[in-house]
């Protein structure tokens, strides 16, 4: 197994993806590292339109250039893996602080030696 780059948290965390033309759509982060994501939501779309991720952490949000990985379907839910292809460096402090604390609460799913 290929092993990833940063620890991966498991999150209920509200986000927006944003499309070319304007349109958005609220999903949910279910997956969460600082080089990436893995979306759940209700609808199939074409990938290559994202522009962007808001990704709602407490009173904050972090903003994501997306780079679209995967898709795939259970059941009614569609999932999609992507990588962040730009992050503020507020944004990258933002989200380290955010996922170095839950680790340190809740363990992390990847890599499984980290996971309480």
């Amino acid at each position: 197994m290929k092993e990833r780059r940063y620890p991966r948290i498991a999150t209920n965390l509200p986000a927006k993806t944003s499309f070319s033309q304007g349109a958005s759509i609220e999903m949910e982060v279910c997956q969460l590292s600082v080089g990436g994501c893995k979306l759940k939501g209700d609808d199939l779309f074409d990938t290559s339109r994202m522009e962007n991720i808001s990704i709602k952490i407490g009173n904050r949000t972090i903003e994501a250039k997306p780079q679209p990985l995967y898709c795939n379907i259970k059941g009614d839910d569609v999932y999609f893996g992507v990588a962040f292809e730009k992050l503020s460096l507020f944004d990258t402090i933002r989200l380290k602080r955010f996922i170095s604390t839950h680790i340190a609460n809740h363990g992390a799913i990847w890599p499984p030696s980290l996971a309480s």
